[in-house]
């Protein structure tokens, strides 16, 4: 029980004894101290104070403990139960507010900055198509209304709709796209938007920091990540046998960010997100995370105008040959060299004209080894129509060089042929397992495991 009221005694030091029972009479030689004790006068006798009820001092207790924990900064409660004694730290640290009135160009950027920037500048891109409808992303490059995206996000499309992070959506149309270099521009009716920084990708490390920011899974509009460069100028191929030069990155992709920004530390867009390594489907392939793909935006700079302007790519370069690769197994089998072996030579193209003939196997290109076709087409993709392209060239064992000036393709070769829709009760064809790039490509069934639907496959084809 607790002690009763009388039993409560105040003292000037500012604590309450617990007593029970009658007190101790005071000696009487501590009231009359002898002539050579402290000089200083005895203190006035007051009168007690009148004893504190017990549920009083509960209460001023907690009004006590509720004032010091208004006025801290970092506020902590304490909970006593029997003899425990638990502490919970809670912080009070102000919401951080982003302003990136202070960044000027050039200038670092955090994730949160360049989100704050240029979340508005990206679109959620909605297309239909004969076969079902899907998803991609965009980004706005003119303040007039101008998106980049994907090929294969827009291809075969009917109606494309974008859709900004305030829920406004607008029909688009389509102004130019390029199936080899997977670039399409889209054109809206609007005006004061705010477009993105476009940035030189040949300044890219490894190693250097990137954000992207996308329309994951088609539905889940700004989600944005982060992460560096893993390698540059990797050469994949589609298996419409179309080859990429791209950069490598462990920045998380998704279905559905296809077409988005990739941004370097300062914020500026440097490539264009387009596909990434996954299984295909079979449960027991080991898992693929963390290697996603996106074209230098250097490499389509000139094509992104080009297709504004005329709607299509001037300047691009044809060979004029259909090539396979000769493997290091095939080196071994047949005693050859490992490159790029030539199937065929179109009649009437730069490559007849410079001799080139069936059957030789090209293992340079402008004094660089090459080993594989997708080489051989990165690099020809790197010239325009006109320019010189030296091939070293393997035949019957011997090593020559031969100089191609390169043809120019015209806007009739460059039109894709549109995809046919599949027939009714038509057996589809079935994807071998393997580990390949995929794209984002519309499905009438899409699927959290449909990341992308161009595969690789193709061992060759027209260059």
């Amino acid at each position: 029980m607790y002690p009763n009221n009388d039993e409560f005694q105040s003292h000037e030091s500012g604590y309450t004894d617990y007593t029970s029972g009658p007190q101790p009479e005071p000696n009487p030689e501590w009231q009359s101290p002898p002539p050579y004790s402290d000089p200083t006068p005895p203190k006035k006798e007051k009168k007690p104070k009148k004893p504190i009820p017990f549920g009083t001092a509960i209460a001023l207790c907690l009004v006590c403990a509720l004032v010091g924990s208004l006025v801290s900064v970092g506020a902590y409660a304490v909970i006593s139960r029997s003899s425990r004694r638990t502490t919970i730290h809670q912080s009070s640290r102000p919401t951080t507010t982003v302003d990136t009135s202070q960044v000027n160009p050039g200038d670092p950027m955090s994730v949160s900055e360049i989100y704050a920037a240029y979340a508005n500048s990206v679109v959620g891109i909605e297309v239909s198509t004969p076969n079902g409808s899907g998803a991609g992303t965009g980004f706005v490059i003119t303040e007039d209304g101008y998106i980049v995206t994907c090929h294969h996000v827009i291809d075969g499309a009917k109606d494309i709709s974008v859709t900004f992070p305030d829920n406004t959506s607008l029909s688009a149309q389509l102004v130019g796209s390029d199936a080899d270099n997977d670039l399409a521009v889209l054109k809206i009716d609007a005006t004061g938007l705010t477009p993105v920084v476009l940035g030189d990708s040949s300044k890219l490390n490894v190693g250097d920091t990137v954000t992207t920011i996308g329309n994951a899974l088609g539905t889940l509009s700004n989600t944005t990540t982060t992460g560096i460069v893993s390698a540059l100028d990797r050469a994949i191929s589609t298996s419409d046998g179309t080859v990429m030069n791209v950069l490598q990155t462990n920045t998380t992709v998704n279905s559905g960010n296809s077409g988005g920004p990739l941004f370097n530390q300062y914020g500026e867009v440097i490539g264009i997100v387009n596909a990434k390594y996954s299984n295909s489907g079979t449960s027991t392939a080991a898992s693929i995370e963390g290697i996603g793909f996106a074209i230098p935006y250097n490499d389509v700079q000139k094509k992104v105008t080009d297709l504004i302007e005329y709607g299509y790519i001037t300047g691009k370069p044809s060979l004029g040959i259909t090539v396979s690769t000769i493997s290091p197994l095939d080196e071994q089998r047949f005693n050859m060299p490992v490159g790029a072996y030539v199937n065929n030579v179109v009649s009437g193209s730069c490559a007849e004209q410079a001799g080139l003939k069936q059957g030789d196997i090209i293992t340079g290109v402008d004094d660089k080894e090459i080993t594989t076709f997708e080489e051989l087409v990165n690099a020809k993709n790197r010239h325009s129509a006109g320019d010189e392209m030296k091939l070293t060239v393997w035949r019957g064992g011997e090593t020559m060089e031969i100089t191609v000036v390169l043809d120019e393709l015209s806007p009739q070769q460059q039109t894709p042929a549109p995809t046919p829709a599949p027939e009714e009760n038509q057996p589809q064809q079935q994807v071998p397992p393997q580990q390949a790039p995929q794209q984002d490509r519309p499905s009438s069934q899409p699927s959290m495991e449909d990341f992308f639907n161009y595969w690789f496959g193709h061992n060759g084809g027209s260059w």
